[in-house]
């Protein structure tokens, strides 16, 4: 009966020191890593960039590409660092220069719902970083699953985002452009904007053409239905040739520079050979708002440069639409000659009978404070 007891000692020995062993190997060994949770990934992502933005803003290597180091995955089987996906994310603003945006994007896989707000601050040309910003910007945006393609390695790719609208603009001093991805047609309104973007860049230090073209190339503008520009800046012709081919583009607007409708009646009247077709082959109506007519209460060489143009295009592919509104000298006699003209009857023109005559005497006691307001600047 007394070797029981001490069997049971034994045993209950043999357990704790089994259980002591168990614990100290434990000690040694690393736990399993696993991949944090989007959301959580997304709260640190976030959180180190504004620590390091607050406490070391002048330190040039404190930069997208050392915070993505942290958050990034790196135990895929593939030895490759997985972009950090944020799910959640709707709203994006960011001001910063073009390599650090382009950092971001390389980093990361937004939600296709998510609006993106790129400021770019560069003082020097970056001409040569667009074209890899938007490359890194439309491999992020990840688009709903059954808009992935498939390689011919068997591989899933993104979509190709389809601009249909566009505007051109000017505003808080800098130049910048807004695209529309899904089925939204810009306001009627010109001053308004709704719905929001999905895309606004704005810049400082690089023309529109650049811009523009490192879009066409990366972003793709064939699909384009809707062209506004509203922008005081002139644009160059190399930024018009861009939209001057394409096939579903139905809609212009141009607000605010007389200089730009110009340019665009130029590239309105051309026809090409015969296999090219005329310019702008699908163009079914033209909207003029606040633009700058110069001599009041004459048919001045800009009401002569639009009619010709319109009369021009007639014999091809005339447009259906002619809408002008809030014009600054536009009167009376404008309109009597274009009512006048050879394809009226086929065109459905509309004008807001809104004379806005001015003279060069009227800008003699004009403020410099006033003059924005009261001449139409700062409208989209």
């Amino acid at each position: 009966m007394a070797h029981a007891p001490r069997e049971q000692v034994d045993q209950c020995a043999a357990q704790l020191d089994s259980k002591i062993g168990d614990l100290n190997t434990h000690q040694n060994k690393v736990a399993d890593t696993s991949r944090l949770p989007p959301e959580i990934l997304s709260d640190i992502f976030i959180v180190l960039r504004r620590i390091v933005v607050d406490e070391n803003p002048y330190e040039p290597d404190m930069s997208w590409t050392r915070v993505t180091h942290v958050c990034r995955d790196v135990s895929h089987p593939s030895g490759r660092s997985l972009p950090i996906i944020l799910p959640s994310l709707r709203t994006l603003e960011l001001e910063d220069s073009t390599a650090e945006v382009h950092h971001f994007f390389s980093a990361t896989q937004i939600s296709k719902e998510a609006k993106a707000n790129l400021k770019l601050n560069d003082l020097d040309s970056v001409s040569e970083s667009l074209g890899p910003l938007f490359s890194a910007l439309r491999a992020s945006w990840i688009l709903s699953l059954q808009d992935l393609d498939v390689d011919t390695n068997g591989s899933r790719l993104s979509a190709q985002p389809e601009i249909l609208d566009l505007q051109i603009f000017e505003g808080s001093g800098r130049f910048g452009i807004k695209c529309w991805f899904k089925d939204n047609k810009l306001p009627t309104r010109f001053n308004e904007d709704n719905p929001p973007a999905n895309l606004v860049i704005l810049y400082n230090d690089v023309t529109i053409a650049l811009l523009l073209m490192a879009i066409a190339h990366h972003l793709d503008l064939s699909s384009l239905r809707f062209l506004k520009i509203s922008s005081y800046y002139t644009l160059e012709e190399d930024a018009l040739t861009l939209f001057r081919s394409l096939t579903k583009l139905d809609t212009i607007a141009i607000c605010d520079n007389h200089r730009n409708l110009s340019k665009f009646l130029e590239e309105f009247q051309k026809h090409g050979s015969d296999t090219i077709g005329p310019s702008f082959p699908a163009l079914r109506s033209v909207h003029l708002h606040n633009i700058y007519f110069d001599a009041p209460g004459t048919l001045d060489d800009a009401g002569h440069a639009l009619i010709t143009a319109l009369e021009n295009r007639e014999a091809s592919h005339q447009i259906g639409q002619l809408t002008i509104s809030k014009c600054i000298n536009f009167s009376k006699a404008h309109w009597k000659d274009l009512c006048a003209s050879s394809f009226s009857e086929d065109v459905d023109m509309k004008w807001d009978e809104d004379e806005d005559i001015r003279r060069y005497s009227d800008f003699d006691n004009y403020d410099c404070d006033d003059y924005d307001s009261d001449y139409g600047y700062g409208s989209d």
